[in-house]
């Protein structure tokens, strides 16, 4: 439990569970949200409700999801037209700052990690023959020799 009172793996409180709830996830009990199974089941209903309502925006999502949706309502206000990196550095909790840029570094992370390799860099081909012309290769006028 953290000092604000939220619970569990997803640091839900009880407040906004019971919002969950009412917006047509089945009811919790309070005790319910240290079970990790019911706390994942929230933590990600909400957080696909906030990415629909920043339209995909992960950096708004996340802040809303750690600050609160009045927090990213001032914030937007404050910062709108931004850049999404700027936004993020703007964002004056910095707490939620701190939160938003450690879970987009996680994400791009796992990604890298458990991402399907893409059809670009999995495709046959064959690198350039050695030794590397670095001349030939680099100024598409000059085409003879380095060597």
């Amino acid at each position: 439990m953290s000092s604000a009172g939220a619970r569990g793996l997803m640091q839900l409180l009880p407040a906004t569970a019971r919002q969950l709830a009412a917006d047509g996830a089945p009811p919790r009990a309070e005790p319910a949200l240290e079970h990790v199974g019911t706390n994942i089941d929230l933590g990600t209903r909400l957080l696909a409700r906030l990415l629909a309502k920043y339209d995909g925006s992960r950096v708004k999502a996340l802040a809303a999801y750690n600050g609160g949706e009045d927090a990213v309502a001032k914030w937007e206000r404050r910062y709108a037209g931004r850049e999404t990196d700027e936004f993020a550095e703007l964002i004056s909790y910095r707490e939620t700052r701190d939160y938003v840029k450690a879970v987009l570094r996680n994400y791009r992370a796992y990604r890298r990690l458990y991402a399907p390799p893409s059809p670009a860099t999995t495709r046959p081909g064959s690198p350039p023959k050695a030794p590397f012309d670095m001349m030939a290769m680099t100024s598409p006028g000059r085409a003879e020799a380095s060597r």
